[in-house]
């Protein structure tokens, strides 16, 4: 029977490929808390209702390892990107596509999350598929509501009925 040795050659490339090995469990482990943190509140939450009949949160949390929002500290940290998908599962029919109307989430009714007070309302502005950005009116149409001393805003809608 032969013994189980750690290494079978100790040289300097088994030491750093073990090295690295570690290297890599460490970066790994570090993410998996990052990830875990980010579904941890900071500040007090504000609890509202899903805006939609159906959808999905696509991106939202505290670590911008799941939310590239939260690494925008101003305007957009706490922005969530809400989605559909279709029968196939995906959010659009084709890759990044011009037609909206190929967004399974175009056209649908936006529901109040919570009962509150609209601020304001601007629509009318052109619908603009995803990665496209108005360089004049940033927040496109919107929509900002208050809710416990708090504005809440609906930005980069595409359709506001």
């Amino acid at each position: 029977m032969q013994n189980l040795v750690f290494f079978k050659n100790k040289s300097v490339w088994s030491w750093l490929k073990l090295l690295g090995q570690l290297m890599i469990a460490a970066l790994i482990t570090l993410a998996c808390f990052e990830i875990i943190k980010g579904f941890k509140a900071t500040e007090e939450n504000i609890y509202l209702s899903f805006p939609l009949k159906e959808g999905y949160i696509s991106h939202g949390g505290n670590s911008t390892i799941i939310n590239y929002h939260h690494a925008d500290t101003t305007a957009q940290q706490y922005a969530l990107d809400i989605t559909n998908l279709n029968t196939w599962g995906l959010r659009a029919y084709g890759i990044f596509p011009k037609d909206l109307n190929k967004y399974e989430i175009y056209g649908d009714t936006i529901f109040s999350p919570c009962d509150c007070k609209i601020v304001k309302v601007k629509n009318g502005l052109n619908d603009l598929p995803p990665g496209s950005m108005d360089t004049v009116n940033l927040a496109g149409n919107h929509i900002i509501f208050e809710y416990k001393n708090s504005l809440i805003v609906f930005a980069h809608l595409l359709k506001i009925l």
